[in-house]
């Protein structure tokens, strides 16, 4: 039963769909074949003119394609005008660069103040450029002297890789003892979130 309501619902579509297309495809053609700039006595050939559609006025695509490239939805204004399209692409691409710029000073706030962490709580060398110093000051209490509780980077640095290239020189530039192994950890978080 409900087959035969599908095919008589299917067979009545089908038949309005005929009646609806009472225009030939040279009727429904006509409009869009009259935008072309055609020469005189050329209307019989369906074959479009060679260069670009020769509408008058026409604005280039591929100098849409480089607005867009240099700035998302420039392209679309150069074409459209200040349509809402263009305008959330601005909107995107300056919600993102925002994003990323507010992220990106974030991130030297919280390395700062795991420097100043550092610089307080170990009597690390604010001045010091090298980043594999304030790395390993995550992971060692000293630079120097094993305790027993602690490790010291130098002397396990050489038991661990046993190169002395890696050592820090004993020089206060690269000096840092932490008073405990919680200002160590906080150090350590506070460089993360970095």
């Amino acid at each position: 039963m409900n087959r035969v309501i599908v095919k008589i619902i299917l067979f009545f579509c089908c038949l309005a769909q005929f009646a609806g297309a009472q225009n030939s495809i040279s009727q429904l053609m006509t409009p869009r074949l009259s935008q072309y700039n055609r020469p005189a006595g050329d209307d019989e050939f369906n074959i479009p003119l060679a260069g670009g559609s020769g509408r008058k006025g026409a604005k280039s695509r591929a100098k849409a394609a480089l607005f867009s490239l240099i700035l998302p939805g420039a392209g679309q204004y150069y074409i459209n005008g200040g349509t809402l399209k263009a305008k959330a692409f601005f909107g995107v691409e300056s919600g993102l660069w925002l994003s990323y710029y507010g992220f990106h000073q974030y991130s030297i706030y919280k390395s700062d103040a795991s420097k100043g962490w550092a610089v307080l709580k170990a009597g690390a060398n604010p001045d010091n450029k090298d980043a594999n110093y304030w790395v390993k000051m995550t992971y060692y209490d000293n630079r120097d002297v094993n305790e027993a509780d602690g490790y010291g980077y130098n002397q396990m640095i050489m038991v661990i890789e046993r190169d002395p290239n890696l050592l820090f020189p004993e020089t206060a530039d690269y000096y840092w003892n932490w008073e405990s192994r919680a200002d160590r950890d906080k150090y350590r978080s506070l460089r993360n979130q970095s």
